[in-house]
């Protein structure tokens, strides 16, 4: 049964590693798993965007996150590279654990506790499906095994069928499957969103395989955001608000530059 802990209050857990850390991410850069000792404040660590919630998972399945973003300061999770890992749980803040081995269905059970305080929407009007579904989005992954060149390069048709063939063979639940940036060619379609047909010669019929496959297809895309050398900013100059300069460490071209 998972466990609320209320602060303010330190203590210490027996982990096995290498722990899982989706709150620490510098744009994707594959440091989700960690083996070496830190000592962590998950809500203000320097990270990215991309960073996720303040939870660890360590290779056991074993489940801890804290509850609140209401209270920062004073929240720790330190790791001695070994076996334990000591939680710092401030006054006001609460920490949810769960050491059942099924980590999917923990967070999945915290998640729940944490929207059922935060309404977003009238909860008697129905809401889509895929909303209480696990996402498996590509971009991780593309990091992963981008070796010399960049993320977008290895997105593919290949590479879709063999993440979810990965996903069936690891027995895990399926969800939502969302193809992240990189089907597009390059950045200069920042707002025409035009389709790498090089990549996907036909991107309806990976939609269907990908729904054949038991997953709900999503694609990413930013649609408040404009490169400007694309098709809609020549038409619609006056679309183009400040530019985000510099652009990633993916696209350090100087006319690499979104808006």
């Amino acid at each position: 049964m998972p466990t609320t802990i209320t602060g303010p209050i330190t203590q210490t857990f027996e982990v096995l590693g290498p722990l899982y850390c989706p709150y620490y991410n510098i744009w994707g850069r594959d440091v989700y798993v960690r083996s070496e000792a830190f000592a962590d404040n998950p809500f203000t660590v320097k990270a990215s965007s991309t960073s996720g919630s303040p939870a660890i998972i360590d290779a056991n399945g074993q489940f801890f996150h804290f509850l609140t973003d209401a209270v920062e300061q004073g929240c720790q999770f330190a790791y001695d590279g070994k076996q334990a890992l000591t939680i710092t749980i401030p006054e006001g803040q609460q920490l949810y654990h769960e050491d059942n081995g099924n980590a999917d269905a923990a967070w999945k059970h915290c998640n729940s506790l944490i929207m059922a305080g935060r309404p977003l929407l009238d909860p008697t009007r129905p809401r889509p499906e895929h909303w209480d579904m696990i996402e498996y989005c590509t971009w991780v992954e593309q990091k992963r095994i981008m070796a010399d060149g960049t993320p977008h390069d290895v997105l593919s048709d290949a590479f879709i069928d063999d993440y979810m063939q990965r996903v069936h063979q690891m027995g895990l639940p399926l969800g939502k499957f969302t193809i992240d940036h990189g089907w597009t060619p390059g950045h200069y379609t920042y707002g025409d969103w035009d389709v790498d047909t090089t990549k996907f010669p036909d991107l309806e019929k990976t939609f269907r395989r990908i729904a054949d496959n038991g997953f709900v297809p999503s694609l990413w895309f930013a649609p408040v955001w404009l490169h400007q050398l694309s098709r809609v900013v020549a038409e619609h100059p006056n679309l183009l608000g400040p530019p985000t300069a510099p652009s990633t460490p993916d696209s350090p071209n100087r006319e690499d530059i979104w808006h």
